[in-house]
């Protein structure tokens, strides 16, 4: 077994996010993006660094809120729309982002404010129109997945943009993604849920039996040891309850 030293202590974890926002680190942090929207460019290293602690510190208790009011918003997207090639050119960058917008997207203000900045509009042409490595696209599905639940509005930027025929189009043409890549599908399924949710959405998914032909082979491409886990309630397999 690890000792206590190896195994991480949620309640001090805890403990320090909540002194981390005692000391209102929200500010600074916001700071150092917003006079640095180029960091990417300019020092990779750090910028992946800062977006980390960032997405770290924001699973504290009123991070997400604090962050709101420093003005995170304003600085992601300054950094997103500073170079729309991140994903290509920047991978780890880009998945650090992804995953800090993902991350803010926790309350309605923040979904809100992230398409009036040009975030969901612009993570909807990259959607569309890029091609990513799965880390990559994970992380950009998590943010377009958290970003579109409860949001009409953002769902209908979606689904407009094409984003679940794109969606549908991947999975037809990669069964063996349930099998290979249970997390990314997982984020692919919630994200067309939530497409279909409003009555534009669902007719954005243009091919009906295509839809259900892509669904039916990804079920069917799940192994059965893993799925009668999932079913059976086991833990290890919960990644696969897409």
């Amino acid at each position: 077994g690890k000792s206590r030293e190896d195994s991480p202590d949620p309640d001090h974890h805890q403990a320090n996010l909540s002194a981390l926002a005692r000391a209102g680190v929200f500010a600074p942090l916001t700071g150092l993006l917003l006079v640095n929207p180029a960091l990417p460019a300019t020092d990779p290293k750090l910028a992946v660094a800062l977006l980390r602690a960032i997405g770290g510190v924001s699973v504290g208790p009123g991070a997400v809120e604090g962050f709101r009011r420093a003005g995170m918003v304003g600085a992601l997207a300054a950094v997103l729309t500073a170079d729309p090639t991140l994903p290509r050119s920047q991978p780890a960058v880009a998945q650090a982002l992804f995953a800090a917008i993902a991350s803010l997207s926790a309350i309605p203000a923040n979904r809100e404010a992230f398409a009036r900045a040009g975030v969901v509009s612009q993570l909807a042409t990259q959607l569309t129109s890029d091609t990513f490595d799965p880390d990559t696209a994970l992380c950009l599905c998590l943010a377009v997945s958290n970003l579109t639940v409860e949001c009409q509005a953002n769902q209908t930027t979606f689904a407009r943009a094409g984003v679940a025929r794109r969606l549908v189009d991947a999975l037809a043409a990669n069964p063996s993604l349930a099998a290979t890549k249970p997390l990314l599908v997982r984020e692919f399924c919630k994200i067309l849920v939530r497409i279909a949710e409003i009555p534009e959405g669902a007719s954005s998914i243009i091919d009906p039996a295509k839809t259900s032909t892509a669904l039916a082979n990804l079920f069917l491409a799940i192994p059965t040891r893993a799925l009668s886990a999932s079913m059976a309630g086991d833990n290890d397999a919960d990644q696969m309850n897409a």
